[in-house]
């Protein structure tokens, strides 16, 4: 069996261990973006306690975080007259 190796390039560089942490965090705040009811800064906190802390300067900004969840909400359903459902029109 003959094994082929390939001479590293310039471009070669070890892996980055702490990418997979920022991964990790992006899926997780999408995926409870999609299906929680929470607030977007509660999603963004309870997940950053998480994460160690060697990856803090790797992070998007907080806003950059927060627009990240806010645009994994679905949609509001709007009524066929092209308003609000009631529900969220009334007020106490």
């Amino acid at each position: 069996m003959e094994v082929l190796l390939k001479e590293p390039s310039e471009h070669s560089h070890v892996p980055d261990p702490d990418r997979l942490h920022l991964i990790r965090l992006k899926n997780e705040i999408k995926s409870r973006g999609a299906s929680s009811d929470e607030g977007a800064s509660t999603i963004l906190f309870d997940v950053l306690r998480t994460i160690p802390l060697t990856i803090t300067t790797d992070l998007p900004t907080n806003d950059a975080l927060l627009q990240t969840i806010r645009f994994e909400r679905p949609a509001m359903q709007l009524d066929h007259n092209g308003r609000l459902p009631l529900i969220l029109r009334q007020t106490d």
